[in-house]
């Protein structure tokens, strides 16, 4: 046996060691380890109904673990499919969206309404207008800012 002394920052040393090792060892086995881990709980769950089937129902043991995977398959495609069904009436539930315009006509009709709008020369240089609703509310700044000042055509 080694003899380590026994500090708290030994202990947790060795500690740490040890949890990085089962990392690495589970990592390495990876290939083996998951499909044992499924065979294992699969067996677990699925291996009373089997032997019910087997005992009460006298179905060879074969056709017993046949039974019950294909009910488990049947079972998580029953679920899949009410999932899918009751996603899809949720979906049409929902509301659509109203139809638009296209985005030129819109644009069109938005810089029509709007020519009149002249920016003051040296006043908020730079600043475009990208949308009618930002137009607006640049016109109404404009008109609050300068009540006297002159529409132009």
């Amino acid at each position: 046996m080694i003899n380590l002394p026994s500090t708290p920052a030994t202990r947790v040393g060795v500690n740490v060691l040890i949890l990085l090792g089962s990392v690495v060892a589970m990592r390495l086995g990876e290939s083996v380890l998951v499909p044992l881990t499924t065979a294992l709980l699969l067996a677990a769950v699925l291996g009373p109904a089997a032997l019910w089937m087997h005992q009460r129902l006298r179905f060879s043991w074969t056709g017993s673990c046949l039974f019950a995977v294909l009910g488990l398959v049947l079972f998580n495609l029953l679920v899949t499919g009410v999932f899918a069904i009751s996603l899809s009436r949720m979906l049409s539930v929902l509301p659509r969206a109203p139809e638009r315009p296209a985005a030129g006509a819109r644009h069109e009709r938005c810089e029509r309404s709007h020519r009149r709008v002249i920016e003051p020369e040296g006043h908020l240089p730079g600043i475009e207008a990208a949308t009618c609703a930002a137009r607006r509310e640049l016109a109404a700044a404009r008109t609050r800012a300068f009540p006297g000042a002159r529409r132009g055509a």
